[in-house]
């Protein structure tokens, strides 16, 4: 099965191809010790959409089983990017679309960390000036229900969570968990997840 990763809602853009053998049989699926066939980070949005047709004709020999892309929340011009980019990929090229919480992936991954403890994970990530966004799951018992969860909240914090390639590993995870439970998204219904009220500056006259 392979599977192309997009995260553009952090300051480090990600896009990854995983390659994998899944067993349908399994609940969940830790793909962290399989290999990343190619992984571009510390990118604009910009140069990444520069070079992703470059990187996805590469694996052309290899095509691709299913998409799974970061919704947010996080950068607003970023999570529109990643999401237009993956729907057109999926919508063209008729690839099954999952979109997931870059806030489940972080709470995955202590998830996984942690050996698969089961306790309250929560996660928080950066919105600037001094801002977060946050979230917690209680693992594993709602990993099915995180996927129609909407409880984020924004709050003050100097510290946050970095998005690395454990966690672009853990969202991946998340999207696989997922497409074999319940199948992908509708992608037209694929929506950025913002995280709070977006506010749109009318330019001066």
């Amino acid at each position: 099965m392979n599977i192309f990763t997009l995260s553009c809602s952090q300051s480090r853009t990600f896009f990854c191809f995983f390659s994998l053998n899944v067993n349908k049989k399994s609940t969940l699926i830790d793909i962290s010790s399989h290999q990343i066939v190619n992984s571009i980070v510390n990118l604009n949005t910009r140069k990444v959409l520069e070079r992703l047709p470059s990187e996805l004709r590469k694996v052309q020999k290899d095509p691709i089983d299913l998409i799974v892309v970061d919704k947010g929340p996080g950068s607003f011009t970023g999570i529109r990017t990643a999401v237009a980019f993956a729907k057109g990929l999926s919508h063209g090229a008729n690839i099954p679309i999952l979109s997931l919480s870059i806030l489940d992936a972080l709470c995955l991954k202590k998830f996984i960390q942690h050996n698969y403890k089961p306790k309250n994970y929560s996660a928080k990530i950066s919105a600037r000036n001094g801002n977060v966004y946050k979230s917690e799951m209680v693992l594993p018992n709602n990993i099915a229900e995180s996927f129609n969860r909407t409880a984020i909240k924004f709050g003050k914090s100097k510290t946050y969570d970095e998005v690395d390639v454990d966690t672009i590993n853990a969202l991946t995870t998340l999207g696989v968990y997922k497409y074999l439970t319940s199948g992908p998204d509708n992608v037209l219904l694929v929506v950025p997840l913002y995280g709070r009220q977006v506010n749109i500056t009318i330019p001066r006259k």
